[in-house]
């Protein structure tokens, strides 16, 4: 033996994950689930390795090439036509033409086995091992560097859709959500396991409990307060609800608007809320006081069904989309009437956004034009112990302070998100994704695209930046997830859920299940930029496992 040569260290560990693997693809799901507590997989540190479809089935075609070459390496080539397998001798069968080679024969046999016989056994899996693991589905083809099932990890059901997710920002452990079942709920995850099973629900927010239930229940929209310590929820009915972690439980719930409140904002301080319902109201809440300051009042149009969006400029004045006359009014909190307007928008205002440093304003719409607006002229000034525009601040002409009009978009442009600034990359970088799933990057200081995206086939719901704007993430109704890299704006990982279909997901008002609905709506990266929260059409909320991404570090600039 050639001492020179290094050994081949086979361990345990590596048999058993591969395995694993190879049980997971090919659909034995208790199985793979028992053989991970066996084997502790779980303190295996190759347990978050990614593993490419069919490795072990791959590593075996070509130890059976190695047995081909080695019986056969004396022999004219093609004189046997007898495949090879992985059980049994093998006995030459001498032809002057050889049919079909080990390899090929191997390989094929090998994937018909994963295919066939495994999804027949996954049909017949135990429905608790589905929370804890997936397989490969038969209806999408494995994406680019789609994570593997180790990567997952499901927290208990809603009784229908989830829409929202939001991490608390300050309390790492905790996590919100809101579904269509008319229920949001506060989780404490426990993030040191992978086990669902140290996951609980600290509270239940019920909503809606004045609408039939045959009637749209759902829970529209959840917003932290910065300091992490309340909760605000909006849903189909006209109440405002703020929950508290202090008191584990409701610190109010108002009624003041007369439909639907689809959307709710903190300021940045905390002190202030806004909702926004279908009634076409805006209104400003003392969230100390529990108590309304002002409502501000839109006008009917006849082709949108009420205000659109609104953002805090800052801890004393707002900006809110007109669904009328296609303006952007900016108010200070001490004030009724708007004491700025934007205007050259020419249809439906989808969405609005600030800058994280509070000098640019972002919005688009049904024209597909993207607009960048400056702030820096919209100053206060404090007169009488009240907060007043400061001189020149007032009124706004059409095109006044808009930096760039952005053409690219083909569709109604329906969701926009900043990103901070980095030391590589010093542009004030905006991502925006459109009706069609077509996401574009922009650079708002030169007004130009840096990439447009077109990976996705349907409506982009869930898109959010890591912490460190390093990844994108885009989600959708088509099922899939994407994470995109800011350095190359590549897909760097993949995701669609795989789990079977159960049939145990029911709603309280409906007795069909809902195990068919899939599609996946609102991400919200963690915090610490380990794992990602992603709403899943299915009635269950997913927690993916990201820590693996390697990048090149990204230092965020003040």
């Amino acid at each position: 033996m050639d001492k020179n040569r290094p050994d081949i260290n086979i361990s345990a560990d590596e048999i058993n994950v591969l395995i694993h693997s190879y049980l997971v693809d090919s659909g034995f799901i208790h199985s793979a689930f028992v053989l991970r507590g066996e084997a502790n997989l779980d303190r295996s540190p190759l347990a978050t390795m990614l593993f490419p479809r069919g490795q072990l089935t791959e590593f075996l075609a070509k130890a059976l090439l190695y047995t081909e070459v080695e019986t056969h390496w004396n022999q004219s080539a093609g004189s046997c036509n007898q495949p090879f397998s992985l059980t049994g001798t093998h006995t030459c069968k001498f032809s002057s033409e050889k049919i079909v080679s080990a390899l090929a024969t191997a390989t094929h046999r090998m994937q018909e086995d994963a295919t066939e016989e495994g999804w027949d056994n996954k049909r017949d899996q135990d429905d608790e091992m589905d929370d804890n693991s997936s397989s490969v589905s038969s209806v999408y083809p494995p994406g680019k560097n789609e994570l593997p099932p180790a990567f997952q990890r499901f927290l208990p059901t809603h009784e229908q859709e989830i829409f929202q997710c939001s991490w608390n920002p300050v309390f790492p452990e905790l996590l919100a959500t809101g579904s269509k079942d008319s229920t949001a709920v506060v989780w404490k995850v426990d993030l040191s396991t992978t086990d669902r099973v140290a996951d609980q629900k600290m509270d239940t927010i019920h909503h809606c409990s004045e609408i039939a239930l045959h009637e749209e229940r759902d829970v529209c929209a959840i917003e932290w307060s910065r300091d992490g310590t309340l909760l605000a929820t909006a849903s189909m009915d006209p109440y405002v609800r703020v929950w508290s972690k202090v008191t584990n439980g409701l610190l109010f719930s108002i009624k003041e608007h007369t439909q639907t409140v689809g959307m709710v904002r903190f300021s940045p301080n905390g002190k202030y809320l806004i909702s926004q319902g279908l009634d076409l109201t805006t209104i400003l809440w003392d969230v100390e006081k529990a108590k309304m300051v002002r409502k501000y009042q839109g006008e009917r149009c006849p082709t949108a069904p009420g205000l659109q969006d609104v953002a805090w400029v800052n801890d004393t004045s707002f900006a809110v989309t007109s669904t009328k006359d296609y303006l952007i009014n900016v108010f200070i909190v001490t004030a009724q009437m708007p004491f700025r307007t934007f205007r050259g928008h020419k249809d439906d205002i989808n969405v609005i956004r600030v800058s994280p440093d509070r000098k640019l304003l972002a919005s688009g719409g049904d024209d597909t034009r993207l607009r960048i607006w400056a702030l820096q002229p919209l100053k206060l000034m404090v007169v009488a112990g009240e907060f007043v525009p400061a001189d020149g601040s007032v009124g706004g002409e059409t095109g006044q302070s808009c930096l760039h009009i952005l053409k690219g978009h083909d569709a109604p442009i329906s969701n926009a998100r900043w990103a901070p600034a980095t030391a590589d990359s010093p542009q004030r970088v905006l991502v925006t994704c459109d009706d069609d799933g077509v996401m574009y990057i922009w650079d708002t200081i030169t007004g130009t695209s840096l990439k447009r995206l077109r990976d996705h086939k349907t409506d982009i719901y869930g898109l959010s930046i890591s912490p460190d704007a390093r990844f994108v993430v885009a989600a959708t109704t088509d099922d899939w997830l994407y994470i995109y890299s800011a350095e190359d704006w590549e897909i760097v990982c993949s995701w669609t859920d795989r789990t079977p279909k159960t049939g145990k997901h029911r709603s309280r008002d409906t007795p069909e299940p809902i195990q068919d609905k899939r599609g996946l709506y609102e991400t919200d990266w963690h915090r610490d930029g380990k794992r990602i929260a992603v709403c899943s059409g299915s009635g269950r909320m997913v927690l993916l496992d990201v820590s693996h991404l390697n990048a090149k570090p990204a230092v965020a600039i003040d």
